[in-house]
């Protein structure tokens, strides 16, 4: 454990304007850290749990920060799927808040918008479907 310890801790940078431990090793796809430990390529995020708790992550291992490269301790913990999802939408980071506009191009704002279960609807589209369906209820 304290070759692996070394290791880690040769990728390890203190950032400057936050009070995050940025890991700068090799990443995944997807921006996280990546790390080779015990014969496996493992998130730089679960080797740190790892090497702070001395047993592996049974869940996700989440950031308070928000900084996919961050391996501080202090901003990391477990939480489920569910957890990961009300992070992104709670600090407006998850991808579908971010969208403006409808996939037919109207404004998702003031009246056009319809909130539904935790997800935003367009009322000028929903307001189309609805009349095609009354009119080909009509004709048939």
């Amino acid at each position: 454990m304290e070759m692996l310890r070394k290791r880690f801790n040769e990728y390890l940078e203190k950032s400057n304007e936050t009070e995050c431990i940025l890991f700068q090793g090799p990443v995944n796809r997807d921006g996280y850290g990546q790390i080779s430990a015990f014969g496996k390529q493992r998130t730089a995020t679960h080797v740190a749990w790892f090497l702070e708790h001395n047993v592996w992550p049974t869940k996700f291992v989440l950031h308070r920060c928000n900084v996919k490269r961050c391996v501080n301790p202090a901003h990391l913990y477990e939480g489920t799927q569910s957890d990961n999802v009300l992070d992104t939408v709670k600090d407006d980071i998850h991808w579908e808040s971010r969208k403006t506009h409808c996939k037919r191009g109207h404004p998702f704002a003031g009246t056009n918008l319809i909130p539904r279960n935790g997800k935003r609807e367009c009322r000028k589209c929903k307001n189309e479907l609805q009349n095609k369906r009354y009119f080909l209820r009509r004709i048939s």
